[in-house]
């Protein structure tokens, strides 16, 4: 058998079997040779070893189900990794960010006018839904992405938002805490981690009550207080994947904004549309996906030109 037809049967085979505990052996007896030849010339064709070709293309395949819509944690699953923070550490090696920030990113491209997107699943919430039956389905999306958060903690962040934000309101009219609810649903609809989620319930306290940095009660978490700080210098032209945390909150903001605002004009759209695209850019090359680049290319000679 020559070497370019041994190495396209066993690519065939693993990708039939991605979402099986195949091993080195497995794939060895399937071409019929020994481990030690069949690996060497493995990696002499491909340039990598026989499994971690195996690991980057369960990644680029669980890439695809993030766009798609899949709950992270059943796609972690689905692909060998035993839990969600060991898959997160896994997707943000081989890429560079957390399958957090890509689902994130689908949404976005979703509501900005893509149709790449069109399977992902969103929860529908009325404009109006009061702060109480927020706060519960915000519960219920925690559950339900299985996000491990202390509860009681929650609660007290909650409260305190409540206070922080008492006497405020929306443009809509209503309470300007609808609004950091809805950005903390989305947040754990993108499956991030529970500061994240936290931090989005008081996601621009400095902006828009009296608190400051100095101000904040001293039972706030220094991970949480140190995240608002960096919310709160976030520039969007200079944005760091080191400040993903932060992006993903900006991300959810956006998005329930540009949900929300119906009279939006069409310059502030584009602007908006303009600096998400920006942002997700240099995500679309790291993934190597052609049909999400497209998409991309698609949106950035509507908005960006």
């Amino acid at each position: 058998m020559r070497l370019e037809q041994l190495i396209a049967e066993s690519l065939e085979y693993i990708d039939q079997n991605l979402e099986q505990p195949i091993d080195l052996e497995e794939i060895c007896d399937y071409v019929g040779y020994s481990k030690y030849y069949f690996s060497r010339k493995f990696k002499e064709y491909m340039g990598l070893s026989v499994m971690e070709y195996v690991r980057r293309r369960r990644l680029a395949k669980a890439s695809d189900e993030i766009i798609s819509g899949r709950r992270i944690l059943d796609i972690a699953l689905s692909y060998g990794w035993q839990s969600h923070n060991g898959f997160t550490k896994a997707f943000r090696q081989e890429y560079g960010f957390s399958p957090s920030l890509l689902r994130g990113m689908s949404m976005q491209i979703r509501n900005i006018g893509g149709n790449v997107m069109e399977q992902v699943f969103l929860r529908q919430i009325e404009e109006h839904t009061d702060q109480e039956t927020l706060y519960s389905i915000l519960k219920e999306e925690l559950q339900h992405a299985q996000i491990p958060i202390d509860l009681a903690c929650l609660d007290h962040i909650y409260s305190y938002a409540c206070r922080a934000y008492k006497g405020i309101k929306r443009y809509s009219g209503d309470p300007y805490i609808t609004h950091t609810l809805n950005t903390a649903i989305i947040l754990a609809q993108m499956e991030t981690n529970e500061w994240v989620i936290m931090a989005g319930l008081i996601c621009d306290l400095f902006e828009k009550t009296a608190e400051t940095p100095d101000t904040l009660p001293a039972n706030i978490d220094p991970k949480l207080k140190e995240l608002l700080i960096r919310l709160n210098t976030f520039n969007p032209e200079q944005a760091q994947w080191e400040d993903e945390e932060v992006i993903m909150v900006k991300l959810a903001q956006r998005l329930h904004n540009m949900r929300t605002i119906v009279f939006m004009k069409e310059s502030a759209r584009n602007k908006k549309a303009k600096e998400t695209l920006q942002m997700f850019l240099p995500i679309a090359e790291k993934l190597g996906n052609q049909k999400l680049s497209a998409e991309l290319n698609n949106l950035s000679l509507k908005y960006l030109l």
